[in-house]
């Protein structure tokens, strides 16, 4: 039997979900969502009065554990905001009442764009602004020059909501409802040039939001809030429709799959994350509880296929949790998943040792302290292992991996 020392301090919070796990952070900073630069670093903006009741941002950086390892206040007044971009070369535009103000990954204020236009926005492969605007009675697309001068506005009459803009081989592409008459909206992809002109306009008949676009080597593809996904050929001719969920709020794309979030009897109900791959099926899900006047705000995928998600609580200003996707076949049975690794007794008297049964071949047992630092890490196989532990009274965490992926996590409490 093999015996390992055991000595470290409180965790992190850890959850379950069906055969999914998450990391739960409690931050008394107002953060919006989570970004990441090209070289994998994580930033969130912290939205703040200062004591002139200027209103500030600070930009955070969290490592991979979820702890603050930098802040800075930004040397900039910032007027009302909400919209953002990130560039190829990590700068952080951002949306206001003045103009698109630019900073670096590190807060460094980098100068303003003056223009009065504002809304989701994309900056094409020519530098150029390319904004969605939502309007009292229609909305509107504009292409700005990189000194904020309109290069091209075209209005679409009677729309409720518009998508934010992408990109298609220079060509820009939004997705709209417009009013018909009432109780019979309906939805609108248009194909802009270029110069502004419309290339392609297409009209169904479906009274719904389109949320967001999306266009990758598999296809384009548009979100409703009603929860459908709607597959699409380059000349917007829907190729299928499928209904993936009951609501949805917002979605996020990559080559691998589109993630998406949708509550059920909020706030006292369900807040779900799934993954539908391009034929529409769910491929993956993490469920949550949530609290009172809890919700998710935001959800970010980041390069090494993590889903970091913002939520609002009130217990703090907000928490985050860091989602792994789990695809060893282990945890696609969460009864194996529960029988793979045991630790025992459980709960322990303080001084009494801890036995590991594990049927885990060459995993890695890690414990990290209340501030997401790993304190303790000792290698596992299919056998028994004993630790002689040195805990004081109080509740632990442990988290088990194997070839990268998380297997198991939960609690140890110490009386």
């Amino acid at each position: 039997m093999d015996k390992a020392i055991l000595i470290f301090g409180l965790l992190i919070i850890t959850t379950y979900a069906k055969a999914q796990l998450a990391f739960e952070w409690y931050y008394k900073d107002n953060f919006n969502m989570i970004y990441e630069s090209s070289q994998g670093e994580k930033l969130s903006i912290n939205v703040y009065y200062n004591s002139n009741n200027e209103r500030k941002v600070e930009f955070i950086k969290l490592d991979y554990y979820g702890e603050i390892y930098f802040r800075k206040e930004t040397t900039d007044i910032l007027p009302w905001y909400e919209y953002y971009f990130v560039t190829p070369n990590d700068e952080v535009i951002i949306s206001t009442e003045v103009g698109f103000k630019k900073f670096n990954f590190n807060g460094d204020f980098l100068g303003t764009t003056s223009t009065a236009e504002m809304g989701p926005f994309i900056i094409d492969e020519e530098g150029k602004y390319i904004i969605s605007q939502r309007l009292s009675s229609d909305c509107n697309v504009t292409k700005l020059n990189t000194d904020g001068t309109i290069i091209w506005k075209n209005s679409i009459p009677k729309a409720k909501y518009i998508t934010p803009p992408i990109e298609i081989d220079g060509k820009y592409v939004v997705g709209v409802r417009t009013a018909n008459k009432v109780n019979s909206d309906s939805i609108q992809f248009i194909k802009y040039g270029t110069n502004g002109n419309v290339a392609i306009s297409k009209q169904y008949a479906m009274n719904d939001d389109v949320l967001e676009m999306h266009n990758n080597t598999s296809g384009l593809y548009a979100i409703t809030r009603k929860g459908l996904m709607i597959s699409m050929n380059e000349n917007l001719d829907t190729l299928w429709t499928k209904k993936i969920a009951t609501r949805i709020d917002e979605s996020k794309g990559n080559e691998k799959g589109i993630y998406f979030y949708e509550f059920e009897d909020a706030p006292f109900g369900t807040q779900s994350i799934k993954k539908v791959n391009f034929d529409g099926d769910v491929a993956w899900e993490y469920t949550r509880y949530s609290g009172i006047k809890e919700f998710i705000r935001s959800v970010t995928l980041t390069k090494d296929d993590n889903v970091w998600l913002v939520c609002s609580t009130r217990v703090s200003n907000n928490l985050t949790l860091v989602l792994k996707p789990l695809n060893d076949p282990i945890t696609n049975n969460p009864e194996s998943l529960s029988n793979s690794f045991n630790i025992y007794p459980n709960p322990v008297e303080i001084n009494e040792s801890l036995l590991i049964s594990s049927k885990i071949a060459r995993g890695t047992l890690n414990i990290f302290d209340q501030f997401g630092y790993k304190v303790y890490k000792v290698l596992i196989d299919k056998n028994e292992t004993e630790i002689e532990n040195s805990l004081t009274k109080g509740i632990y965490f442990y988290q088990v991996e194997q070839n990268n992926s998380i297997l198991k996590s939960g609690k140890i409490v110490v009386n």
